[in-house]
């Protein structure tokens, strides 16, 4: 015959309550749950903590811009938009993406776009995404780096644009509201 215990409260040896069980079977902790193990069912409904440790390729968190004004350029970078991320306390990488939809003007023109960290800057890559063999071409580019960033620190990701000559390459020509412009970071656990 198997043995059952009744209660509707544990309490420590010094009178201070450790648990309690409703009538429907909800089981309430006073204190901290230590060393459970697996648990295999039921939902979290509080705050992930900062010392919490995932696994490697999780995405930690996500920064989004979008932008649909019109940003030109000729041989020299003009900065198109820009986020910033912090990242965690594990070693992790930063998934950079940006789509937008580009314009070169005139033949022989590459447009260019750069992800850097200044304003203005390509130290973290460029991207030659357009040639211009007929006198102007519209297209919709897309150009993704994966960057280191150090634990726990906050860095600013600029995207912009230039040509290869001093012809004109636009990034949303026309300010069209349906041309607008995205940047997305991601960190990724490493």
């Amino acid at each position: 015959m198997a043995s059952e215990l009744k209660v509707d409260t544990i309490k420590h040896t010094n009178n201070t309550t450790a648990l309690t069980l409703d009538t429907s079977g909800n089981v309430t902790l006073a204190g901290s749950a230590n060393n459970l193990g697996t648990v295999s069912a039921g939902t979290f409904n509080g705050t992930i903590g900062g010392t919490t440790v995932y696994p490697s390729g999780f995405i930690r968190q996500t920064r989004m811009n979008t932008d649909h004004s019109a940003k030109s350029a000729e041989g020299t970078v003009v900065n198109v938009i820009s986020e910033s991320i912090t990242s965690g306390s594990q070693n992790s990488k930063v998934l950079i993406t940006f789509t937008a939809r580009a314009y070169t003007s005139s033949s022989s023109t590459e447009l260019y776009i750069t992800f850097g960290t200044s304003s203005g800057g390509s130290d973290i890559d460029q991207f030659a995404t357009l040639w211009d063999t007929d006198g102007g071409i519209a297209e919709r580019v897309c150009c993704q780096h994966i960057y280191d960033i150090a634990q726990s620190t906050t860095k600013t990701i600029y995207v912009g644009v230039k040509s290869n000559n001093t012809n004109t390459v636009i990034v949303n020509p026309n300010n069209a509201g349906d041309g607008k412009y995205v940047l997305t970071l991601q960190e990724i656990i490493d």
